[in-house]
C-alpha cells in the first residue's frame, strides 16, 4: 500500500528537474492526460512486461493487484462505448520518445488533411492545447522526421532498418525504447539530439519544418480613395512634357524618341495646354 501511495504523489508532483550526463537539462513540467493514460494501462504495476506487442509475466513484484488493474480497463472501457466511439489512435512512429526543447513538453502526432489526403506531423504538446504563443516550437513533418533518426541510428548500428520495416508501427516504436531513452527537438535551429540508455548522446541537423507557400493576395482597390480626373491628369503630364523639352533644347521628335513615345502621341498630349 506504501508503494502505490508514493507512486501517487509522484504522480502529483508531475516530473522534477534533473541534469543529464551530458550536461543538459531536463526541465521540470508536469505529468500530461496523455502520459497518464499510459500509466494507466501500464501492466508493469503488475508485475508483467510488454515486449514487442506481448505481454510477459516479469521478474520484479506487482504494486498493485491484478484485480484491481482489471477493474480499472473495464471502466475505461466501458466509458469509451457508454460515449458511442472509440478514438482512433493518430499514428506516430515516436509517440513518447520526441519532447520540445524549448519548453521540455513532449511532442505527440498530428495530422492535417488537404485535397483529401493527410499529411502527418509532429507539434509540441504544449502548443496544441495553449496555443503558439506558449512555445516558439510549431509543427515539423512526420515522415522527414523519422527517417533522419532512423537514419542516424542505423548509421550508428543501433538499428537494423530492414528488420524495423517489417514490424507492425507499435512494435517499431517499443523496439527504438529499448535503444533509445529521449530524442530532444530544437525548432529554431533545427537540431535533433538523441540520448541513448547509457547516458551517451549525439546531435545533428535535420530540415524537417514544413514548407510554407506564400501567396501574394491581390489588393483590392479602396472604393473610399478619391478618383482622379483623367483630363487633369493629362494636363499635368502635358506640363512636364514641355518643362522637360524647355529645360533640355528639345524638339517634339527628339523628346517623343527619348521618352518612348511615338512624336504624334507627344504632340496630342502637348496640345490640351
Amino acid at each position: 500500500m506504501q508503494k502505490l501511495a508514493d507512486a501517487f504523489c509522484v504522480i502529483c508532483a508531475g516530473f522534477p528537474e534533473r541534469k543529464l550526463r551530458h550536461g543538459g537539462v531536463w526541465q521540470a513540467r508536469p505529468i500530461s492526460r496523455a502520459h497518464l493514460y499510459r500509466i494507466i494501462h501500464n501492466p508493469t504495476y503488475i508485475g508483467q512486461v510488454l515486449y514487442k506487442g506481448k505481454i510477459y509475466e516479469g521478474e520484479h513484484e506487482g504494486i498493485i493487484s491484478r484485480e484491481t488493474y482489471d477493474k480499472v480497463q473495464d471502466l475505461l472501457r466501458s466509458r469509451r462505448l457508454n460515449h458511442g466511439f472509440t478514438r482512433k489512435r493518430i499514428p506516430g512512429l515516436l509517440r513518447g520518445l520526441l519532447y520540445c526543447k524549448e519548453c521540455g513538453s513532449d511532442m505527440v502526432p498530428v495530422y492535417a488533411k488537404k485535397n483529401g489526403i493527410k499529411h502527418f506531423y509532429y507539434i509540441c504538446h504544449r502548443c496544441q492545447k495553449e496555443g503558439y504563443a506558449s512555445c516558439p516550437t510549431r509543427t515539423v513533418r512526420q515522415p522527414e522526421f523519422n527517417e533522419a533518426v532512423l537514419k542516424q541510428l542505423a548509421e550508428r548500428a543501433l538499428i537494423n532498418r530492414a528488420e524495423l520495416e517489417q514490424q507492425e508501427l507499435e512494435q517499431q516504436t517499443e523496439t527504438l525504447s529499448q535503444v533509445v531513452r529521449r530524442i530532444t527537438y530544437a525548432y529554431q535551429g533545427e537540431n535533433i539530439e538523441v540520448l541513448l540508455p547509457n547516458g551517451v548522446s549525439f546531435a545533428f541537423h535535420a530540415a524537417v519544418k514544413p514548407n510554407y507557400v506564400r501567396r501574394n493576395k491581390r489588393v483590392k482597390a479602396n472604393p473610399e480613395a478619391p478618383k482622379i480626373d483623367k483630363k487633369t491628369y493629362y494636363k499635368a503630364l502635358a506640363l512636364q512634357i514641355r518643362e522637360y523639352m524647355r529645360v533640355n533644347n528639345l524638339s517634339q521628335r527628339e523628346c517623343a524618341a527619348a521618352l518612348g513615345m511615338s512624336p504624334a502621341r507627344v504632340s496630342q498630349i502637348l496640345a490640351l495646354i
